[in-house]
């Protein structure tokens, strides 16, 4: 079994690598949905030091999490006005209307991170589970300027004792 881990763990390093390796900048290409989870589940796997039997109870926990939190997302969407209306445009109940479903859907957001909080906590414990919180915002922020943009290196994830 620890093998069958080892080689995924393995897998998902050299997944990781070969995309680093393409040289996708920010003009190039943008990087597929699949590549960026690939880099994630190695990332995270790799500064969380997650064990084989960690990573297989983790990852169908985490990626639950994120599917319903996609789904939260996509429930406001269609109640969003299109890109092409403006605030201008609207009227004062419209746009309360949009503020008020904005807060809902942070309410919901928050509402399954704490749900889900308490199952990361009993597979990584405390400590593991704030630097996950951490780690995810390191990766987005990477993500997104695929570099450390005007703001510098991203600050270095907080130590466990």
């Amino acid at each position: 079994m620890k093998k069958l881990g080892l080689l995924l763990m393995m897998f998902l390093m050299i997944g990781s690598a070969s995309v680093l390796a393409q040289g996708q900048g920010p003009k190039d290409q943008k990087m597929s949905k699949e590549e960026k989870d690939a880099k994630m589940i190695g990332f995270l796997t790799e500064k969380l030091s997650l064990t084989s039997e960690e990573a297989k109870d983790f990852w169908p926990v985490f990626n639950e999490m994120k599917d319903k939190l996609k789904e939260n997302h996509k429930s406001f969407k269609g109640e969003k006005p299109g890109k092409d209306v403006k605030l201008d445009d609207m009227s004062d109940e419209e746009v309360r209307e949009l503020i008020d479903n904005g807060f809902k859907m942070m309410e919901n957001d928050i509402a399954i991170k704490k749900e889900y909080n308490e199952k990361f906590i009993n597979i990584l414990g405390v400590k593991r589970t704030a630097k996950l919180y951490h780690l995810e915002k390191e990766f987005k922020k990477n993500m997104k300027g695929e570099g450390h943009g005007p703001q510098g290196p991203p600050p270095p994830a907080p130590e466990e004792d």
